[in-house]
């Protein structure tokens, strides 16, 4: 966790006045998982009726994320904390560290360290934004992202979850 404390001195630059950083210890085996699912297999609780707005247009939603920590830890707490997601078993998978970041830096589990070094690896042209969520998306909110980014032909939405917001849960 880094905290910035900066000010905005009305131009393209900022000061930071000051920093703090807090280390967390990373176990030797972190558990990541991918959990895919559809419009149709109720990805945001929908009733399934509005899974794609054309015949050859379907929202896919990949729910991905590191745990660390051991997989039966990570299947109690989720199981208890975030039932709707469904994690099971099968989806999770116990890596070291290092391996995890080849799995969400597009390489395979089984490279090379040396090759997250390699800046030229993936050359992929795209366009990016990003913005921050001040207050929770409702399910209906989040259908009506889902169709408009099918209707403006989007690619890839990425949702980042909180530890915090995951913590607040009941």
């Amino acid at each position: 966790m880094i905290n910035l404390r900066s000010i905005n001195l009305r131009s393209s630059f900022s000061v930071i006045l000051s920093w703090k950083l807090k280390l967390v210890n990373v176990p030797k085996i972190v558990t990541v998982f991918q959990v895919p699912k559809t419009l149709e297999q109720n990805a945001t609780e929908d009733d399934g009726s509005a899974g794609s707005v054309e015949d050859n247009k379907t929202i896919s939603v990949n729910f991905i994320g590191q745990f660390l920590g051991r997989k039966e830890r990570l299947l109690s707490m989720m199981n208890q904390k975030f039932p709707e997601l469904g994690l099971v078993a099968e989806a999770c998978t116990e890596v070291t560290y290092i391996q995890s970041m080849f799995l969400f830096s597009l390489f395979s589990a089984d490279d090379s360290p040396t090759g997250l070094l390699n800046r030229d690896a993936y050359k992929l042209p795209f366009k990016a934004k990003s913005d921050f969520v001040d207050k929770p998306i409702s399910k209906e909110g989040l259908n009506f992202k889902c169709f408009e980014i099918l209707l403006k032909q989007y690619i890839l939405l990425i949702l980042s979850v909180s530890k915090s917001w995951l913590s607040g849960r009941n």
